[in-house]
């Protein structure tokens, strides 16, 4: 079969799987099934809607492709949307979506040929880390700025294993652009674009990452940050929760509960 049809027939089956599956432990489990992108947004909504009825509470977007053929933001998209909001679903963007959004030659050469070996992650480089937060930035900077969350104010939104280093700086630059722009959509509407990232958007860093600063630069985004293993990926380190404890417990108690625990809450109700 072709690549793409195989494609197709591994996510067909890896969704029977997580529908299979879909509530383990009691639900301290929770299978993500994955919609992938299609040109028929009806297509997108029906794969959803068979996931949320069998009991799966997150999902798992491409990021790279715009979801039928248009902006996250166009209104074609309003019933995916409402479909996750009013099902309390969590919505996840991961890496590993970037490949249509930058063209893989820009990591082929010599001195990008010291690979990062992974179980997960096999042949990666650092060209790839340092950009593969992009397509989520682009993603989001659609949704927040075409006014996904303001028609859709309790829609929950995941950014996983792609960093926070790039959060404070989108936040600023869309602020900036609304006072560019004045009479953009977005400059008519009740919050800023800082104000939607921090109410519908959660973060994990990397345990590499310097979060305490991130927490003292931009302090209104302090309920985006959330702490995640990577368990059981070798890549999460033994010692990531005390590698992370040892940043944010300066901080305070509050900060530290955020990081820790009732961020996260939030995303996953």
């Amino acid at each position: 079969v072709s690549r793409p049809e195989f494609a197709k027939s591994f996510l067909r089956a890896y969704n029977d799987w997580v529908v299979d599956n879909a509530v383990l432990a009691d639900g301290r489990i929770r299978m993500v099934g994955i919609v992938p992108t299609s040109p028929d947004v009806n297509e997108m909504v029906d794969t959803a809607k068979r996931l949320i009825n069998a009991g799966v509470r997150a999902v798992y977007l491409q990021a790279d492709v715009p979801p039928g053929g248009v902006s996250p933001a166009h209104s074609l998209l309003d019933p995916l949307w409402r479909l996750f909001e009013d099902n309390d679903i969590a919505v996840t963007l991961h890496i590993g979506t970037e490949f249509f959004f930058l063209d893989p030659r820009w990591m082929f050469a010599e001195t990008f040929q010291d690979l990062f070996q992974s179980p997960e992650i096999p042949n990666a480089n650092i060209q790839l880390f340092s950009t593969v937060h992009m397509s989520l930035d682009n993603y989001v900077s659609a949704m927040v700025l075409g006014g996904v969350f303001e028609r859709f104010p309790r829609l929950r939104l995941g950014l996983l294993e792609v960093g926070a280093h790039w959060v404070g700086s989108s936040a600023r630059r869309m602020d900036m652009y609304i006072k560019v722009f004045p009479g953009a959509a977005a400059a008519k509407f009740p919050l800023k674009p800082s104000e939607y990232i921090a109410r519908n958007i959660r973060v994990s860093p990397f345990n590499f990452e310097p979060v305490d600063r991130y927490f003292r630069d931009d302090p209104d985004l302090a309920d985006v940050f959330c702490y995640s293993t990577d368990y059981p990926h070798t890549e999460g380190t033994k010692d990531s929760m005390k590698n992370m404890l040892v940043k944010v417990e300066p901080l305070g108690e509050e900060i530290t509960t955020k990081f820790f625990r009732t961020n996260a809450e939030w995303l996953l109700p």
